[in-house]
């Protein structure tokens, strides 16, 4: 329910940082993750269990919609004239249903294993398959980093119809993203192998179906 929330929010938030306010949503999206965790913990001490999970898409939505209505509330409560050639009813209800399909693609080719080695191999595998898909997950975060700051870039030149300079903006982004990644991986790889105590590596799956993930 939380992230659907979240969802409806996300096409307001994507004008804004499109249109060159990247630095304030990427603190939106950073003091909200550093809330969340910090809620996680909370309620992981005081034996809210699985209840933990919601933690973070709570936080979320409060930090961006607060941060909505206070600064950008024109955006949403009220009709410039200036901009009515944008029909925002048409284009965010597309974009939504964009935003849909793609989260539920990303759930069902890598969040489904784990219920699905769960039932079928237990609780141990699937808590392994868990926390090595978290860990490649935030390496593809991290690396993804290259992509995101170039956004503002490859929309301008996108609504100039500048196409050279948008294959440009993208192909050295994910260049640049593809090295990272492969450094960050093979660092952690390296770290798996020799420096991890024990007790840590068996909550993580062996080294070969772990590098398999990373790939």
């Amino acid at each position: 329910i939380f992230t659907s929330l979240n969802g409806a929010l996300t096409p307001y938030l994507s004008i804004i940082e499109g249109s060159g306010k990247l630095k304030e949503i990427l603190l939106i999206r950073l003091y909200a993750s550093i809330a969340g965790s910090i809620a996680i913990w909370y309620l992981l001490i005081n034996n809210w269990n699985l209840w933990s999970l919601t933690a973070l898409p709570v936080t979320t939505l409060l930090f961006s919609f607060f941060w909505l209505f206070r600064y950008k509330k024109k955006i949403i409560l009220k009709k410039n004239k200036k901009y009515n050639l944008f029909d925002w009813k048409s284009e965010l209800a597309s974009f939504r249903t964009r935003i849909g399909i793609t989260s539920l693609s990303t759930y069902f080719f890598s969040q489904i294993l784990i219920p699905i080695l769960f039932f079928v191999e237990g609780p141990k595998i699937a808590g392994q398959m868990g926390v090595s898909l978290t860990i490649a997950g935030m390496l593809g975060v991290l690396s993804q980093s290259w992509v995101t700051y170039q956004i503002p870039n490859l929309g301008k030149a996108a609504a100039k119809k500048d196409w050279l300079s948008v294959n440009l903006f993208f192909k050295k982004s994910i260049i640049r993203l593809s090295i990272f990644y492969s450094l960050s991986s093979l660092l952690v790889l390296i770290f798996y192998s020799f420096y991890m105590p024990a007790e840590y590596k068996l909550r993580m799956l062996e080294i070969w179906p772990f590098i398999g993930i990373l790939v």
